[in-house]
């Protein structure tokens, strides 16, 4: 299975692929993304040995009289036509403990601390992190409610959730056998839901509000037309090269978690591509497939301090987003030097001539301070505008305990890009009678929700502990080093703030096995000889750790 286009005749892989029916599968690669573009290919591909014909237009046409799945999974030799293709953008936040945890398709979720069917806790512990968060002993359901973000009524257009054809606000249209396998992506991770093989009995079904209640939309568009007349024969591939403006949100966050629901987080920020069709006149024909987008928000050139805006201030509503179909002219100049301007010439050229007239040893010197000053200022006095670099670079923290020097812990850089290696040294103090033991380090996360009155923590580990014996170098007479890594997954989001919704931030945490040194004598032998006890402390610290988004 393989993408083609006028343009990229090679091998292209689809990076999703959805098998709407046993006969038609429909697949999407993106192939550039940035802040204000993304471009990629979408393609229908006929899997099945009879005609497939697209938006067909016959003077003969008979009414349609089938069911949309015996349409397109029936044995006829007629066409199938599909009609009023079109693709449409929406961002959401999934509020992950309002879907039933019964209809999770995660065998995981069966011992998960959250589901509903798992009580015995003191065994939970196996399965997910015991350690609790400052605020996890409260019910998420209660504390999230009082968010303003969430507080707020949803987004609405036309009777359904941000638009989507899929979600009318009041429920009414329940997940079923037949249908599950495409609205399950909206929440969950993409193709976590076989496709059915055939005719579903849709007895066993799920109500639409829980989904409609697990959805907060923040960003949709207008829906714009796909193709109106394309005609597949067997086992032929349909590819269409398009591009449209980014969505403007928060980055992805959560979405593409395997693990336990909401072990890794309360919530999730999602971004879909939603890719429609008709099998006929009636509403009751539309499918959807629901592709998912990732979305970081990168740091822009000359910025120092990566700033980052103060997100999901507004619920937004692009009436005017369209794609557009990349015919083959366009792609041929892509990555042309385009051609500039007059205006642009001459004053490149009288740049050039100021500088080669005059003088080398007279030019007026800048200091450092004043260079920096003569940066633009990206925040510029606003608020909604928030630095994720410190203005204080910091790699070294000294830990003390009982008044006393335990350890310093020295990071390899002040701040880290998701996918990098956190490499950390912990330097053991030698004068102290509190000796380290061994310890455990890990990237833990934290999500902070702002209801307007008190905050509350959510917190969950990101990475596999880091284990350290240190037994032996805590009895070195001078200072002993042991150092470690920790691998910041590529899946994770970059942090982030939002002052009507939560903040994420992220702490390397270290649990110290401490235990007390009482004395030290010298033996005949001149060995050192230490009286301490079997037993040691266990302590914890917590240090904030800079994470934004990779390249």
């Amino acid at each position: 299975m393989l993408h083609r286009s006028a343009v990229y005749r090679h091998y292209v892989p689809p990076q999703y692929s959805k098998h709407v029916t046993s006969e038609l599968c429909i697949s999407s690669s993106v192939l550039r993304a940035s802040e204000d573009t993304t471009e990629c290919l979408i393609s229908f591909h006929n899997t099945s040995k009879k005609e497939i014909s697209i938006n067909q237009q016959s003077q003969n046409d008979s009414p349609v009289d089938a069911t949309t799945d015996h349409m397109l999974n029936g044995g006829a030799e007629e066409p199938l036509n599909l009609l009023l293709g079109y693709i449409q953008l929406a961002g959401y936040v999934t509020l992950n403990y309002q879907f039933d945890a019964d209809a999770a398709s995660n065998p995981m979720d069966a011992f998960s601390k959250h589901s509903s069917w798992w009580h015995n806790t003191d065994y939970s512990h196996h399965y997910s992190d015991s350690d609790k968060g400052p605020d996890e002993d409260s019910d998420p359901h209660e504390q999230i409610a009082k968010v303003p973000f969430v507080r707020q009524p949803k987004l609405v257009i036309g009777g359904r959730i941000a638009g989507i054809n899929d979600l009318p606000s009041d429920g009414s249209k329940t997940i079923n056998r037949s249908n599950r396998h495409l609205l399950q992506d909206l929440i969950c991770p993409f193709n976590s839901f076989p496709t059915p093989d055939g005719p579903q009995d849709d007895d066993n079904f799920i109500p639409g509000s829980e989904l409609v209640d697990a959805i907060v939309p923040f960003y949709t568009t207008s829906q714009s037309i796909l193709f109106t007349n394309l005609v597949m024969k067997p086992g032929e591939t349909k590819t269409f090269h398009i591009s449209f403006p980014s969505p403007k949100g928060p980055p992805s966050y959560n979405s593409m978690s395997t693990g336990p629901a909401c072990d890794q987080g309360w919530v999730s920020i999602r971004y879909t591509m939603i890719v429609g069709f008709q099998t006929g006149p009636s509403h009751e024909q539309e499918k959807a497939v629901y592709f998912p987008l990732h979305i970081k928000f990168a740091r822009k050139p000359g910025d120092e301090r990566w700033y980052q805006p103060n997100f999901l201030k507004h619920t937004v509503v692009n009436k005017r987003w369209a794609i557009e179909l990349m015919s083959e002219d366009v792609c041929q100049t892509r990555g042309k030097t385009p051609e500039p301007s007059g205006e642009t010439k001459e004053a490149f050229l009288e740049d050039l001539h100021r500088l080669i007239d005059s003088d080398l040893y007279n030019m007026p010197r800048m200091s450092t301070g004043e260079r920096k000053k003569s940066f633009h200022d990206v925040a510029n006095g606003d608020k909604n505008v928030i630095p994720q670099i410190p203005m204080h670079l910091k790699t070294s923290y000294q830990i003390r305990v009982n008044s006393q020097g335990l350890c310093t812990v020295h990071f390899s850089k002040p701040y880290y890009q998701v996918g990098d290696s956190l490499g950390f040294v912990v330097e053991l103090e030698a004068v102290s009678t509190t000796r380290i033991a061994g310890f455990v380090a890990h990237l833990e996360a934290h999500e902070v929700f702002h209801t307007g009155e008190k905050d509350f923590t959510n917190v969950y580990r990101v990475s596999p502990p880091v284990k350290g014996n240190t037994l032996a170098a805590a009895f070195e007479r001078g200072s002993a080093e042991v150092s470690g890594q920790i691998y910041i997954p590529t899946h994770l989001c970059q942090q982030f703030q939002s002052s009507n919704f939560m903040d994420l931030k992220y702490f390397v945490v270290f649990k110290f096995n401490i235990f007390e040194v009482e004395s030290e004598v010298e033996d005949s032998d001149g060995y050192d000889m230490y009286k301490y006890e079997a037993e040691g402390n266990e302590t914890t610290f917590r240090l904030p750790m800079v994470v934004v988004a990779g390249v």
